[in-house]
């Protein structure tokens, strides 16, 4: 299996939270840029707030607007820890390949996660779902619950989600493609959540988004730089955005979709969906 850098930014937030001296204050957008990516201002936000230690030092830019600039501290040291992340991701696209191979596929596994917060440590409730492609017929399941260190960020999903997943995907069987609540190709950097786990499990993966991230749509399609990345599956009250993350083709990617189509849902993703969250309730009770 390949590798990625696992990082605990939650550490690194804090480390800079303590450099500010008693009595200063600083932003959550300066920290973020201190990161490397002023992106993760919401999740800076975040972590200060379900953490009274930290909430004296770092507040909302229109609460530093009220504060006397000499009390504002403009002195944290760059990390770019983000930076190094996304530059990560940039390099991983060399790896992405859009072909189906032998198209011999007979089974889909989807993972899905939820969250908790206990005794202020963070979980993630990642649960797999096993089914059979023809037959929609599910052959098994599996959970696995692992601390989480990384905060939700946008486009740096695959950073919070990948120990949880690929913690199930130590043995998968052949002709299996992996199925995401994420987005594949159809990503700022093209490598979303679906193609970084297709390419670390060295499994086929598609990406199921609920929301829309990037791109230009046309019809049913969305380009990135006039390539196409991704399509659109309109349902009764809901969207999907479908993105093949690697060794799969767009078509195809579409084709099994839709062959799982249940109502408004995914059916294999709603599983899994539903398991993460059942477990969830179960052990944190």
């Amino acid at each position: 299996m390949n590798r990625y850098p696992v990082i605990d930014l939650y550490s690194k937030i804090e480390n800079l939270i303590n450099l500010i001296p008693d009595g200063m204050v600083t932003s959550y957008g300066s920290i973020a840029s201190a990161l490397g990516d002023s992106v993760a201002t919401m999740a800076v936000a975040n972590y200060v707030n379900n953490n009274n230690n930290f909430k004296k030092k770092v507040k909302s830019k229109s609460e530093i607007n009220k504060i006397n600039k000499d009390k504002i501290f403009k002195e944290i040291p760059y990390d770019g820890i983000l930076k190094k992340l996304a530059n990560f991701q940039k390099n991983f696209k060399k790896k992405i390949a859009l072909n189906d191979g032998d198209d011999k596929t007979k089974y889909v596994m989807a993972l899905d996660s939820s969250y908790q917060i206990d005794k202020n440590v963070e979980y993630q409730i990642t649960a797999s779902v096993f089914m059979d492609l023809n037959e929609k017929k599910v052959l098994s399941t599996s959970i696995s619950v692992v601390e989480v260190k990384f905060p939700y960020i946008k486009t740096y999903l695959a950073f919070r989600e990948l120990p949880g997943m690929l913690s199930l995907l130590s043995v998968v069987p052949e002709n299996t493609v992996l199925l995401v609540d994420g987005n594949g190709i159809l990503h700022p950097r093209y490598t979303g959540l679906a193609t970084m786990l297709s390419i670390l499990a060295d499994v086929p993966a598609i990406g199921v988004a609920k929301s829309f991230l990037s791109g230009t749509v046309k019809d049913d399609r969305i380009y990135m730089f006039s390539v196409e990345v991704g399509r659109i599956i309109k349902l009764v009250n809901k969207i999907y955005y479908v993105s093949p993350g690697n060794r799969i083709s767009i078509e195809k990617s579409v084709k099994i979709i839709k062959k799982f189509v249940d109502g408004n849902n995914i059916l294999p993703l709603k599983l899994a969906d539903n398991r993460s969250k059942i477990w969830k309730k179960a052990l944190f009770k």
